[in-house]
Parts: structure tokens; sequence; C-alpha cells
């Protein structure tokens, strides 16, 4: 199944890119990432940590300043590129670490970003996959990824949160020997990511997705892969989607008033929300709402089918990242095949 050759990031080049993420992680070379990073910034200077981006780069971002400030523990924040344009930023200097993230590169308010974070005195390092880009011509200190984005963001989004995780390795050296066998498991399991929704779990999602009220649930980095599902829904399939951090979702409310019209896919893939988005879950299920809690338990059983493979790793945004993507090609797929027609240019 296609759409037209006009559609904007066409699910041809978006297929294709995910089709080549296991090629690209594997010659992903961390130790070079790494090199390239620690020539643009002065570790021993920076005190809190900016991320800055728009769409599914402000979706990283989100992810990232979880996951950051978690290794580092430095305070980390994500805000979204528009806004930062229209924040006083006085309070920058040489201790923040400003971090811009575009994927493609293209004009858009993250070049005001750029030249407004690179006029302040905060170090600044713009994170883009084209070398060829306005963004790249504009930005001081860059690293690229040399990741493809034709499609939809994919791939794009999983090579520079490769590259936030070689900032991690330079931030806090320690970080580095972790990393390393996280990124030696995901080169065995990446195989599966373009099947993955062909599962039984992904063909009854997929149903749910198309007759249901479609709801987002995370808290901290998990916010950000909700964000990142959220914005490829409407993206891919055209499918209207909430996205709400747990809290606010149990305290105004939204709660009480789920019923069996709703689908609630709670994202809890970064060891961070324990009980609260168990209650939730409970909640949910007692008003007969529709809930997919997205664990490492069921992450575990889609890539190796057995509930325990990552029971001991207590971050796996990575595989979350491969399920959203197939998932997207699979719905993007179903929309077309009832006579869809995507947003074209």
């Amino acid at each position: 199944m296609q759409d037209m050759s006009s559609a904007i990031m066409p699910l041809s080049e978006t297929r294709k890119e995910v089709n080549e993420i296991m090629s690209f992680i594997k010659y992903h070379d961390l130790n070079s990432a790494r090199k390239n990073i620690a020539e643009h910034i002065d570790v021993q200077k920076i005190r809190q940590i900016l991320l800055i981006g728009s769409g599914d780069s402000y979706a990283l971002a989100l992810l990232y300043a979880a996951v950051l400030n978690n290794i580092t523990l430095l305070p980390a924040r994500a805000i979204q590129s528009y806004e930062f344009v229209s924040e006083k930023t006085d309070y920058l200097d040489g201790a923040w670490l400003v971090i811009v993230l575009s994927a493609s590169g293209r004009v858009s308010p993250v070049l005001d970003v750029l030249t407004k974070a690179q006029h302040s005195q905060a170090q600044v390092l713009g994170i883009t996959n084209n070398n060829e880009s306005r963004f790249a011509i504009l930005a001081q200190k860059c690293v690229f990824t040399q990741a493809s984005k034709k499609g939809m963001p994919t791939q794009s989004t999983l090579a520079m949160a490769l590259f936030l995780d070689a900032l991690a390795c330079v931030l806090h050296p320690a970080y580095e020997k972790k990393h390393g066998l996280q990124l030696q498991h995901l080169r065995l399991y990446a195989m599966y990511a373009p099947v993955l929704s062909r599962l039984a779990l992904g063909d009854e999602l997929l149903l749910h997705l198309f007759s249901r009220r479609i709801t987002l649930l995370g808290s901290g980095g998990n916010l950000g892969l909700a964000t990142l599902f959220s914005n490829l829904l409407w993206c891919g399939p055209q499918l209207a989607s909430q996205v709400f951090p747990l809290e606010e979702y149990e305290h105004a409310l939204r709660l009480n008033q789920a019923s069996d019209n709703d689908l609630i896919i709670i994202f809890d893939c970064t060891a961070t929300q324990g009980v609260l988005a168990y209650h939730i879950r409970q909640k949910l299920m007692k008003n007969n709402a529709t809930v997919v809690h997205v664990d490492n338990g069921l992450l575990s059983l889609m890539f190796s089918g057995s509930s325990r493979t990552f029971s001991g790793n207590g971050d796996c945004r990575y595989y979350a990242m491969l399920f959203i993507f197939s998932l997207i090609i699979s719905a993007t797929e179903m929309f077309l095949s009832c006579g869809g027609k995507r947003v074209t240019e």
C-alpha cells in the first residue's frame, strides 16, 4: 500500500527508513560520536541542560531531559522552540548547555532558537541529520547523525537519540559501559522492528486505534514517548489523539470520565512511574476503557517472545520507539486501504 507521491513525508520513504534502522544502529560508532561531541563543549563548566526542539524533536527533548537528569544528576529541562524564542533568556551563562534539535534542519522557528541561543553566554550544540541544511550552516557547533529523513520522523528521531546518549557518555563517563551494552542488545533486537505490528497485540491495537478515542499518557521521559506517538498518529494515519502527563490526567477528573469508548495507552518504559501508572490502569479497567500498558514486560514479549528479556533493564525507550514506528506504518497502511488520503504538498 502506497500513498500519493505528493504526500508529505511519504509512507514509502518511511517504510524504507524504518527498515534501515537496524543497519544504522549496527554502524553507529559510539566512540566517534562521543569524541565529536566532546570537542564542542566544556564539560567542567556545565551545571544545567536545556533541550529545545519542535515537533518530534521536542518529543525527544522531553524524553532526554529526563534521561540526562537521571544519568548526570544535572537539572535538565525541555522547551519548545517558539516558547524559547518568546522567553527572556538573560539567565543563560556559561554553566548552561543548550542542545538545539532539528531532525530535518529545514527553515522553522528552531532557526530563530539557534540564533538567539548563540547570542547568549551559554554553550550551544546543534544536533541534526542534514549537514547541508540551513540549520547546519547557521550552527557554530553542530554534530550530524547522517540519518535519512524523507519520510515520517522515525530513523532520524532514533539517530538523534543515539547522539544524545553519546552526549550522556561525555557528561558522565561511567555511563559509557552501560550504554555500550544497551547498543549490543539493540543491535540484536532491532531486526524485528519492521514486523512488530503484525503480531497479535499489534493487530488488536490497530483496530482499537480506528474505533476509540485515543489518549496517551506518561510522566517524565515517558511523556516524550507519548508525545512522539501522538505526533506520528496525526502525521501518518491522521488519527486525532490527546497527550497528558499521568498526574494531570488523574487530577482533572478525566480519569473518572473514561469509558468503553476510550483507548488509553500508558507509556511506562523509563523506570520512573511505578505506582501511579498502576493505579490509573486499574481505575481505567474498572471503567471498561481499553488500556494498553507499554512497559518492559510488554516490549520484552513483543521483541523476544518472553516477558522477562528486558526485566533487568530499567529503561526500554529504544524498544518503545521501534514499536511505535512499526505500528505507525501499519496504521497508515490501514488508513490508506480504507480510502484515506494523506496531506499533500
